[in-house]
């Protein structure tokens, strides 16, 4: 499906456009049930993009949280002109966005590229788990290791796709596969990966990361059962 270059939506840019009809054939097509008539939580919201993709398929209210107040400024007008009453952007850090968030506020939490920009990791997750969602979808930058690992990197502060921070640069997190699954568990999630097969999709462009195992779609849901996580 080319949900975003049908629609309008930069239509300018041939890469980006394949980019990001793909992301949402992995993200939001395969969990519709997650979506539709759901209040929704955007971390990272950048231009509403997500957001819009969001309400466009059917959820009922989407709640973005954008770190960076130039970039929340400039919501792409297919959210703006359409969906009026149907959302809102909090402008600040998501620790603290996400702290003041009752339990049970939001049915799903869009975690889309924030998990490998930030250092804990952990407390992103126990957050996310105490509002207490159907599902948490992460689609991040992974370590393709079992092992439970994170790799330590700067970002420049500048590039608004990165890690925030008040100076040039920012240390930030990549953690591993093994790294993402033991702390879902440990916060009561199981993580279920949504597969990108490089067979069935027909363009390639500006999707290599994903198609060579170092970024992952993932879906998170709650643990059946009375399972512990070993001591």
């Amino acid at each position: 499906m080319k949900f975003f270059s049908d629609r309008g939506v930069y239509t300018h840019d041939a890469y980006l456009m394949n980019r990001l009809n793909e992301r949402y054939n992995h993200i939001i097509l395969p969990n519709l049930k997650h979506i539709v008539g759901k209040r929704i939580l955007d971390m990272g919201s950048h231009d509403g993009r997500w957001m819009w993709a969001a309400l466009e398929s059917g959820a009922s209210f989407v709640t973005g949280i954008e770190g960076r107040a130039e970039t929340a400024a400039r919501l792409i007008p297919q959210l703006t002109s359409k969906f009026p009453g149907q959302y809102e952007v909090i402008v600040g850090d998501v620790f603290d966005a996400l702290a003041n968030f009752d339990n049970s506020q939001f049915d799903t939490i869009l975690c889309l590229g924030i998990f490998y920009h930030i250092l804990n990791h952990d407390r992103l997750m126990r957050l996310m788990s105490q509002l207490q969602p159907e599902a948490i979808i992460i689609d991040s930058g992974l370590i393709d290791d079992d092992d439970m690992i994170i790799k330590l990197q700067y970002e420049p502060t500048s590039n608004p796709l990165m890690g925030i921070g008040d100076q040039p640069q920012t240390l930030v997190g990549i953690p591993s596969r093994g790294c993402l699954n033991a702390i879902a568990k440990l916060h009561g999630y199981d993580v279920n990966y949504i597969v990108w097969d490089k067979e069935s999709i027909r363009q390639h462009q500006d999707i290599g990361d994903y198609l060579a195992n170092a970024r992952f779609t993932t879906v998170l849901q709650p643990r059946s059962g009375d399972e512990h996580v070993p001591g």
